[in-house]
C-alpha cells in the first residue's frame, strides 16, 4: 500500500508538464468553439437589447410629444368651446335686447295710438256735449224768456262758457 500511496503523492514533471499542456489546449478548443459563439451569441444580444432600449426611449418620447400635442389641442378645443359658447351667449343676449326693444318700440307706438284715439274720442265726445248743451241751453232759455234767441247765438255764448270752463279745470277739446 506503500507503493499506492506513494503514486498518488509522487510527482512526476512530465506528468504535471502533460496535464498542464492538455488543460491549455482544452481552454483553446472551449475558447474557440464555445467562449467565441457564445461571446457573439452575448454581444448579438445586448445588440438587440440596447436596441429595444433605443426604441423604447424613441417611442416614449413620441408618446411625450404625442401626449403634449393631445393636450394642446385638448386646450384649443376647450378655449374654442368656451369661445363658441360666449359668442352664442352674446348673440342670444343681443337678440333678447334687440326683441326687448322692438317690444318696447311697438308698445310705445299701441300707447301713442291708443292716447291719439283717446283724445280723438274725447274731442268728439266734448263737441258733441257742446252741441247737445248749447242745444237744451237754448231750449231752455227760450222758454223761460219766453222769446226766439237765435240759435247761432246762444250756440256761441254757451261754447264760450265751456270754453272758460273748460281751460279753469285743465280740460281742452283741441
Amino acid at each position: 500500500m506503500e507503493g499506492l500511496t506513494r503514486a498518488f503523492v509522487d510527482l512526476n514533471l512530465w506528468s504535471v508538464f502533460v496535464t498542464l499542456c492538455n488543460t491549455f489546449i482544452t481552454f483553446l478548443v472551449v475558447r474557440h468553439f464555445l467562449f467565441g459563439p457564445l461571446r457573439r451569441l452575448l454581444a448579438n444580444r445586448e445588440r438587440e437589447v440596447r436596441g429595444l432600449y433605443a426604441r423604447a426611449e424613441t417611442e416614449r418620447r413620441e408618446a411625450a410629444a404625442m401626449k403634449r400635442d393631445y393636450t394642446v389641442s385638448m386646450e384649443n378645443a376647450r378655449r374654442e368651446a368656451g369661445e363658441i359658447v360666449a359668442d352664442a351667449r352674446r348673440q342670444a343676449e343681443a337678440a333678447a335686447q334687440q326683441i326687448v326693444g322692438q317690444a318696447r318700440r311697438e308698445a310705445a307706438a299701441e300707447r301713442q295710438r291708443a292716447d291719439a284715439g283717446i283724445a280723438r274720442d274725447r274731442r268728439r265726445a266734448m263737441e258733441q256735449l257742446k252741441g247737445e248743451v248749447a242745444g237744451l241751453s237754448a231750449q231752455i232759455a227760450s222758454r223761460m224768456v219766453a222769446r226766439e234767441v237765435r240759435p247761432e247765438d246762444h250756440r256761441r255764448l254757451i261754447e264760450q262758457f265751456i270754453d272758460r270752463v273748460g281751460e279753469r279745470h285743465g280740460v281742452g277739446c283741441q
